[in-house]
């Protein structure tokens, strides 16, 4: 027991420290690439001035950091963790190693309301953000709250109602909004686009206004981790602990939609990551959600701005959309998960 104990705080030291390095090369390697290229030092400069306060005597780089690449970095992190933590949190609310963020219809509605945005107002700003944003996120939050109230069947909601109602509402939601595309082919790649998921368009608006959102549903979800892991023994055994199973549920299904709701809408439809992350975490720090959410938190931000960084050079000086890689990534690990569960 000891040396398992050993080995298990041995990796939790190692992941920590590897974190920590990734964080810093990933940091400045983001802000440095881009169609103007802005080498180390400059970078490294760039950063002590605005720790220290002091004015900048590169003005360019300066500019380009803070305006343009530092908001890009913090939306990407956010947003990768987001869809992280609410992953690990809806695989152990569902007990299935294969649940997904999406599962509740969240991307679905967010696509549909990005849709209804650009047709009706072509995009344009509203409540000081994009008409998109809004619309997107507004959708998303009621979608959830269908698919909850659909999945109630003679006042009781199970697991199994509850994953039905998700998928046929996501499967109607994503019809109609392919309907209102054929109609409207002159804004047909304004719409394929945010759902391909980028973070080409981030702005300090939308970091402001969805990090917070962020900030609070995954902070929910980690305030339950206790529950969490005694709900895993079985709703009988949790609530001979102590645990409102019921309440704790709709609390953590809440916290987590809200979340990603709140990533969706600022960077569009970005799938695998709440199904990836996860599971590399558990493979190396264990199933503990007391640490592996907080964990995820940090490897789903880590891995997304590694994508976008990957994004931003593969293709170079084009953009690739963020959604595809991590759909090339997702795609074979989640045949692998599938083959492993059914040996």
């Amino acid at each position: 027991m000891a040396k398992t104990f050993a080995l298990r705080r041995r990796r939790i030291i190692v992941t920590v420290s590897v974190i920590a390095v990734l964080s810093v090369v990933l940091l400045i390697l983001s802000c440095m690439m881009g169609s103007a290229g802005i080498s180390v030092e400059r970078t490294v400069s760039v950063f002590a001035d605005m720790i220290t306060g002091r004015a900048s005597s590169d003005t360019m780089a300066y500019n380009i950091i803070t305006m343009v690449r530092l908001p890009r970095v913090l939306l990407a992190f956010f947003v990768g963790a987001a869809l992280a933590v609410s992953g690990a949190c809806m695989q152990g609310v569902f007990k299935n190693p294969m649940a997904d963020p999406g599962i509740l219809g969240v991307s679905s509605g967010a696509g549909l309301g990005a849709t209804v945005a650009t047709l009706v107002f072509g995009g344009a700003s509203l409540l000081g953000l994009g008409s998109i944003t809004v619309f997107a996120f507004g959708f998303s939050l009621v979608t959830v709250l269908l698919v909850y109230q659909l999945s109630r069947v003679r006042g009781r909601m199970s697991m199994l109602s509850l994953l039905l109602a998700g998928t046929a509402l996501s499967s109607f939601l994503a019809a109609v909004m392919n309907g209102l595309l054929a109609m409207n082919h002159d804004k047909l790649e304004g719409i394929i686009s945010w759902t391909m998921g980028s973070f080409g368009n981030a702005s300090w608006h939308k970091a402001v206004w969805c990090i917070p959102l962020v900030i609070i549903g995954c902070g929910v979800c980690m305030f339950y981790t206790r529950d969490l892991n005694a709900m895993l023994m079985g709703d009988e055994e949790a609530q001979s602990l102590g645990v409102h199973v019921p309440r704790v549920r709709k609390t953590l299904i809440a916290s987590s939609s809200l979340a990603v709701a709140a990533a969706v809408s600022a960077c569009g439809i970005i799938g695998f990551v709440g199904l990836m992350v996860p599971h590399a975490m558990r493979l190396v720090i264990g199933p503990d959600h007391r640490v592996l959410l907080p964990f995820s938190f940090i490897g789903g931000g880590l891995y997304l701005l590694a994508i976008d960084l990957v994004s931003r050079i593969i293709i170079a000086p084009l953009e690739l959309p963020v959604g595809i890689l991590t759909a090339m990534l997702g795609g074979p690990f989640f045949i692998y998960l599938l083959r492993r569960s059914s040996v």
